[in-house]
């Protein structure tokens, strides 16, 4: 984001066929509020991956996204793509079952927006 926004270009290294869970911050703090009104036995010695099933994203479609958001904005690929092993798709089924009344609020739409109008209000040019 910050790469498309001061230079009018997002970079992708690789195919941009990896996939990656995203997950706002705020969703974040809001998952540790979810644990602490969550009774002990139900989370002690639990780990608990954050997120949303549908936040999980290939690396092409984040670039969209974030093409979309920045004005002017354009998607460039390396001529010679280096091979990204690093894949994940995250199942985030355990938070939302263990955590009741935990649903992440944030979508990468609305946080690329935040980003951008954040980038605009501190004028990062």
């Amino acid at each position: 984001m910050a790469l498309a926004y001061t230079t009018g270009r997002v970079f992708i290294k690789g195919d941009g066929t990896p996939w990656r869970p995203l997950v706002h911050v705020q969703d974040v703090a809001r998952s540790f509020i979810a644990v602490l009104n969550t009774p002990r036995e139900a989370v002690h010695n639990e780990g608990f991956l954050v997120g949303n099933e549908n936040e999980n994203y290939r690396v092409r479609d984040i670039a969209e996204v974030v093409r979309q958001t920045v004005h002017g904005c354009h998607i460039e690929y390396a001529q010679q793509p280096s091979p990204d092993r690093r894949c994940c798709r995250a199942d985030f089924r355990k938070i939302t079952r263990v955590l009741s009344g935990f649903v992440p609020q944030w979508d990468i739409r609305r946080g690329a927006e935040e980003l951008y109008r954040d980038s605009e209000r501190t004028n990062l040019h």
